[in-house]
């Protein structure tokens, strides 16, 4: 099994759920297998900002930096490969028509196949 996740935001989702689906996706993967997780960064830059600190969107989406999405995962050490753990910057456009930025982030990880 090769599982994904890409933008597993949701305003309804209970205190830990989206960190204990991320968990059960990496459980799924067999040695050899990838885990592919894409999140929103950031709010687009038309967007009235954030609060200092706040990470919950006023839509109650939550996002999450790449650390605590790895945090999430809760990877055994020496188990598995990062081939990518990235921000990447997306052009956006609002319901208005203006043009903006949003930062989303990107991890690949491999599961290590063992002895």
């Amino acid at each position: 099994m090769q599982p994904s996740a890409q933008f597993l935001h949701s305003p309804v989702a209970a205190p830990g759920e989206r960190e204990r689906i991320l968990r059960c996706a990496a459980e799924a993967v067999a040695p050899g297998g990838h885990l592919l997780v894409v999140s929103h960064q950031s709010v687009p830059s038309w967007h009235p900002e954030m609060p200092e600190g706040l990470t919950e969107h006023p839509m109650n989406l939550t996002v999450q930096t790449p650390a605590e999405n790895i945090a999430a995962l809760r990877l055994a050490d020496g188990e598995w490969e990062t081939i990518r753990a990235e921000t990447v910057v997306i052009e956006v456009t609002s319901p208005a028509g203006e043009s903006g930025i949003r930062e989303d982030h990107l991890l690949h990880h491999r599961r290590e196949t063992g002895a």
